[in-house]
């Protein structure tokens, strides 16, 4: 478990990972959460639980391209609903902590954002720190996807992103490299296995790489293409219990602004010719609607009936841009 400081909360940060324990830190991240309305094109098979503008007087604070969430609590009055969290960014930070929602309001109790280390505890920097995407799973802990200098690490409770397997990704464009990343979680076919969805997709698709049993010592990763309709390109996907893979996807022009959709399939479908046939679209949050620029998606259950779809957007650091906690429920 991911238990940074979150002691007196009563629940580790994730519970769902029983994979890393580190030593408690005080809370020190101060955020506020202010609720926003959003207004998609459309919705099928989801609501929207929630929206909020995430805020914070770190300069630090922003630029959130990866997100996980554990699902469930620990059944303690403290803890019910409370779910934690970690989010990365392209400036190679790790933030992480708890938060809970109710349709009018959003609590958050995070941690200082923490700098990614390499093996001699130096800072990640400049193309090396851009981390992209992450992904919690059965026996990974944590892994991070970076662009530019593409590749796939672990990354441990005390911030060290630590080496694995040589695994190339040298094949994918300099500033376009994996922007999504899925673990598939135990119950479903392939447990364990890492799946990395590039963002832009070539005339023949989408790179898709899936490295069986996962990315220890030896793994190899083995490509195939994805196809999907539209401009939009791929930022962010998690799988769900049922082995439902689920896409953040994004288009950006810059005299409209950003359209976002929202997708589902079954993991199957996405190694196979018709996985646009097979693919759902859950919401479209067009130019209009409020959306930012959404990067990370996670998935999580409270129970049974009730699975949720995180986002977080990816403010680029920007005045003109914000960080966004948008919250769905699947309905159907």
């Amino acid at each position: 478990m991911l238990k940074r400081g979150l002691g007196l909360l009563g629940i580790s940060v994730l519970s769902a990972t029983g994979a890393l324990a580190c030593e408690g830190k005080d809370v020190a991240l101060q955020i506020v959460a202010e609720e926003v309305t959003l207004t998609p094109d459309t919705l099928d098979g989801v609501r929207i639980e929630g929206a909020w503008e995430l805020t914070s007087p770190d300069p630090s604070f922003g630029g959130f391209s990866g997100l996980v969430v554990a699902s469930g609590h620990d059944g303690s009055a403290e803890g019910d609903g409370l779910r934690g969290f970690v989010a990365i960014g392209d400036r190679g930070l790790s933030m992480s902590g708890v938060y809970r929602t109710d349709r009018a309001d959003c609590i958050i109790e995070a941690l200082t954002n923490e700098q990614l280390l390499d093996l001699n505890r130096e800072a990640l920097s400049g193309d090396a720190a851009d981390a992209e995407a992450l992904a919690a799973g059965p026996g990974a802990g944590l892994l991070i996807a970076f662009e530019r200098g593409h590749r796939i690490q672990h990354l441990t409770c005390d911030g060290v992103v630590s080496v694995l397997a040589d695994l190339s990704f040298t094949t994918l464009p300099f500033n376009a490299g994996l922007e999504a990343l899925a673990i598939v979680p135990e119950g479903v076919d392939g447990a364990g296995d890492v799946i990395a969805i590039a963002e832009r997709a070539g005339e023949d698709g989408f790179p898709v790489f899936r490295i069986a049993g996962g990315v220890e010592g030896g793994a190899s990763a083995v490509e195939t293409r994805l196809m999907l309709p539209g401009p939009h390109r791929v930022t962010g996907a998690d799988i769900g219990a049922d082995g439902t893979l689920y896409l953040v996807r994004r288009h950006y022009d810059p005299l409209i602004g950003v359209d976002i959709v929202i997708e589902a399939m079954p993991l199957p479908a996405l190694f196979a010719p018709d996985a646009a046939a097979a693919t759902r679209r859950l919401a479209r949050f067009g130019p209009e609607s409020g959306i930012d620029n959404m990067e990370a998606i996670a998935v999580s259950w409270l129970g049974a009936d009730e699975t949720r779809l995180t986002l977080i957007s990816d403010d680029n650091f920007s005045n003109d841009q914000r960080t966004l906690l948008l919250e769905l429920r699947l309905t159907e």
